[in-house]
Order: structure tokens, then sequence, then C-alpha cells
């Protein structure tokens, strides 16, 4: 397995992490060969694989709920850029049902 990204700052440890692309980034020592970078990619590989799983799983309802925010926004702009026209709507309604009733009560 091939990282994305090799971080290399003055730390004594190796980390890895999934970002949220689900790609494998690794912080690494300035001094420590590719060798032993790779050697603890495929020591902790499982937990490499399970992680990017978990994140490919988590991504879909997480999309589906921003798209889903999005189209209610967008129809509540709309809602509200048309809201003269539904309100001049209701009144010519309103006006027309008053005349109905006056006619049928009379």
């Amino acid at each position: 397995m091939t990282p994305s990204k090799i971080i290399r700052s003055k730390r004594k440890t190796l980390s890895l992490t999934i970002n949220e692309n689900a790609e494998l980034v690794v912080r690494a020592p300035i001094r420590l060969s590719i060798e032993k970078i790779q050697d603890f990619i495929n020591e902790k590989e499982k937990w490499i694989r399970t992680k990017t799983k978990l994140i490919d799983v988590i991504r879909g309802p997480i999309r589906r709920l921003v798209k889903f925010k999005f189209e209610a926004m967008f129809m509540e702009d709309r809602l509200f850029q048309n809201l003269p026209n539904v309100s001049s709507w209701l009144a010519q309604t309103f006006t027309t049902m008053d005349k109905y009733a006056e006619q049928t009560d009379g």
C-alpha cells in the first residue's frame, strides 16, 4: 500500500492517518528510511483497510445528507423569491372565495 502523502518533521514517532478522502497520510521523522516506513505500513495494513472502508461507508450517507440540505435550502430560497407571487395568488383566491360566498348567501 502506498501513502498519498509523507510528511516529514522533527518528530520521534511514526504515525498513520486516513484523511476525509480515505487517503493514507504518513507522518515520519526526517531521517527515517522509506523502507522502515513501508514496513510499518505493511504491518498496519489491516488497520488501514478497515479505516479506509469505514470512511467510504460513512461518506455515502453524509453526501446524501449534504445534498438533501442543499436542495432544501434551494427550495426555501425559491419559496422566498416567489413569496410575493404566492401572497398575490392567495389574496386573489380569498377575494374570489369571498365573492362566491356573497353570491351564495344572498
